[in-house]
């Protein structure tokens, strides 16, 4: 949404909408420099959960909090520590029932001692709590479709094969991706300008391949919240399920490799997509029919 979309819809002046994310860019700004080793090493992470080796329980829950903190927040480094805080401290108190950080096993202590810093704890403590980062996932109020349902089907509409009367498989242009975002036609009630989906394409992209492999061809959900009563449980089952990650992986590569193929070399250039571990060999998947609504819209346009 533009500054003047959000002013109209919350009935405020557009000049605080601006302030308002002044006042957050500055903060963001200052939370990545000041934890300029708390980047994410996606690559290592994956390999990390692919590896078919024993590992300390701690250890395998770290690096999956790691990546629910990666696919979330891909380019926004000075999120990733409190999220990781967040994610280790919900799931001892679920799991073991701990009050105190001396009540937790050497594992889960060790692994939050690396990111529970002094300067976290003040930051924690102080108004600019209010911009730590939020696992909520964003959904239109009206149909309940959410973000990552929304990337997902950009992904989807990009490597599905049938081509329309307009469409000759030509190199998708982000240009053109605008366009049809910009009218709304990936999902219900569900429109961006161009400007923020050009930004969300530089900051997001990344991602957008690992959300359309779970949103249909994979038993992961990382829609996961640590505010929720079974983070736990769900952290357990993922854990339990971690011999077919190297197939969502392969099924990950085989859509990055799609997207190389599809897009202008314009915009894929924009896109930082991780190195994938060597076990996850490209799987071939069957992209799920394109709706009514957005062959429409694609009709309507010559891209």
């Amino acid at each position: 949404m533009t500054a003047t979309e959000i002013a109209r819809k919350y009935g405020i002046s557009t000049a605080s909408v601006y302030r308002w994310q002044r006042q957050s860019d500055d903060i963001q700004q200052a939370m990545n420099s000041a934890a300029p080793n708390s980047q994410i090493r996606i690559a290592d992470i994956l390999l990390q959960l692919c590896s078919d080796k024993e590992r300390e329980p701690a250890a395998t829950h770290e690096a999956l909090f790691q990546f629910l903190s990666w696919i979330r927040w891909p380019s926004e480094p000075g999120f990733h520590v409190p999220a990781m805080v967040n994610c280790i401290t919900s799931y001892a108190v679920q799991k073991f029932g701990s009050k105190r950080i001396d009540d937790l096993d050497p594992g889960h202590k060790g692994i939050l001692n690396k990111y529970l810093t002094i300067d976290l704890v003040r930051r924690l403590s102080s108004p600019q709590a209010a911009f730590n980062p939020d696992f909520e996932i964003v959904t239109n109020t009206k149909s309940r479709y959410d973000d990552r349902q929304f990337y997902a089907q950009i992904i989807n509409y990009l490597i599905y094969d049938e081509p329309s009367k307009t469409d000759k498989r030509r190199r998708r242009t982000l240009e053109s991706l605008k366009i049809l975002v910009e009218e709304g036609a990936f999902g219900p009630d569900w429109s961006m300008s161009r400007r923020t989906f050009e930004h969300q394409w530089r900051s997001r992209a990344c991602t957008f391949p690992f959300l359309y492999v779970e949103q249909y061809h994979s038993p992961f959900d990382w829609s996961l919240n640590p505010q929720d009563d079974d983070f736990a449980e769900s952290i357990d089952e993922i854990v339990s399920n971690l011999t077919f990650f190297p197939v969502y992986l392969g099924r990950v590569s085989w859509v990055m490799q799609q997207l190389h193929r599809v897009l202008d070399p314009r915009a894929t250039r924009l896109i930082g997509f991780p190195k994938l571990p060597g076990q996850a060999v490209a799987i071939p998947t069957v992209a799920p029919k394109l709706p009514d609504s957005l062959r429409a819209k694609i009709n309507g346009f010559i891209l």
